[in-house]
């Protein structure tokens, strides 16, 4: 009986006959996509190519594009001043600096509404150019004058009590263990 590689051959086997298949055949993996040769540089160099021809070049065709060329060191090290640095006016500030104006700015107070549930009543204390410090000096009847509804009116004013209890009385600083 002529069987492929396919259909094992289970009565000869408990038979104790030879299935006429050769030991290498039964020892062999089963084939993989992954093992074929070549099939790395087919599969993804369409891919890879697009990608690379897709990013802005400095130097010209002839450029060495290996990982830690001289090329592409200084294609690196290079980076437009444009994202380095924000242009206001005459003066420049730098990346590091812009984090530091917004800090005194208005991004306390965002995080401190954004906790409290009052995110979208940022754009009202902007308006009126009430940031965290000056929140904390308004009085129930300033905080009224916004024109807050009544609920969010309450949460900012138990929001502005406890801070400014906690300030007070900051408690003492421990270490935890994360």
């Amino acid at each position: 009986m002529n069987l492929s590689a396919s259909q094992p051959d289970f009565l000869a086997a408990v038979a104790g006959e030879d299935s006429g298949l050769g030991q290498e055949v039964l020892l062999q993996e089963p084939a993989s996509i992954f093992d074929r040769p070549g099939f790395g540089s087919v599969a993804f160099r369409r891919s890879i190519t697009a990608t690379l021809s897709g990013l802005p070049g400095v130097g010209g065709p002839g450029e060495d594009l290996s990982i830690g060329s001289a090329g592409s060191l200084a294609r690196h090290a290079y980076q437009p001043a444009e994202w380095n640095s924000v242009h206001s006016g005459s003066s420049t500030i730098t990346s590091d600096e812009e984090g530091e104006v917004e800090e005194s700015g208005y991004a306390s107070l965002e995080r401190f509404l954004i906790a409290w549930g009052l995110a979208q009543y940022v754009h009202k204390f902007k308006d009126e150019q009430i940031d965290l410090d000056a929140l904390m000096l308004l009085t129930e009847s300033d905080m009224k004058s916004l024109g807050l509804p009544l609920g969010p009116y309450r949460k900012l004013v138990t929001a502005v009590q406890e801070r400014k209890q906690a300030l007070s009385h900051p408690g003492p600083i421990i270490d935890t263990a994360i």
